[in-house]
């Protein structure tokens, strides 16, 4: 969910507890039916389900409304706003933090447990409690984007004695250091930030797990 309540469709959640075995399921069963049909062996290289049309980003503004051309929200907007995400923080910060006292003390608040936590939105913090935020919004992605590449790996060992090669998407969009730094200072988050896309953690993912790498097109340096 976003900020406003907006449900993402054709889109699992990172923090949803089933979605590891959910995608393993899928691109086994995907493997076998190409095999019964005869394909599998026409077939060289899989791309890498990371979210709606392959590629590693957050939700698009076209999956976060009730249809897909989504009229009433076209800006992408930050996903993290739902029961399993915002548990999910509060269960890391607790271990980052050790206690309520000392994420007070980071944060500059008056909390006397997490269960009076509230997920922020953009612009209604900023410093240590936004990059906490951040942080934790992009690691997930991490998580999920590594974990996906050992799953299409053990399945293509399996279903093709690891012949069939993985490709990664790389988007066009791609925040940088200075990016984060100021979203962090004025607690924002710019339109890269918003959608997870890193390229610079894809190409160390194609170089440790000896991937290939599709860049989709979209105008960036």
């Amino acid at each position: 969910y976003s900020y406003n309540g907006t449900k993402a469709i054709s889109t699992l959640s990172y923090w949803y507890d089933g979605v590891y075995e959910y995608t393993e399921d899928a691109i086994n069963s995907q493997l076998e039916q190409y095999e019964k049909e005869g394909l599998l062996d026409y077939i060289d290289a899989l791309i890498v389900d990371f979210g709606p049309a392959g590629e590693p980003l957050y939700p698009a503004a076209w999956t976060q409304g009730a249809g897909l051309e989504n009229p009433e929200n076209n800006e992408t907007q930050m996903w993290c706003y739902g029961e399993n995400a915002v548990a999910d923080f509060k269960a890391e910060m607790l271990k980052k933090y050790g206690c309520i006292e000392k994420i007070n003390a980071a944060w500059g608040t008056s909390l006397t447990s997490m269960d009076q936590f509230r997920m922020p939105a953009p612009n209604t913090v900023k410093g240590q409690q936004w990059e906490d935020v951040l942080t934790w919004y992009i690691e997930s992605k991490r998580e999920f984007i590594e974990k996906q590449i050992q799953i299409f790996q053990k399945a293509v060992d399996a279903h093709t004695d690891g012949r069939v090669k993985l490709i990664l998407y790389m988007p066009g969009a791609s925040f940088t250091q200075e990016q984060w730094n100021e979203c962090v200072e004025t607690g924002t988050a710019t339109f890269e930030i918003r959608i997870g896309s890193e390229n610079e953690f894809i190409v160390e993912m194609a170089d440790k797990y000896g991937c290939l790498l599709q860049f989709t097109g979209l105008p960036s340096i």
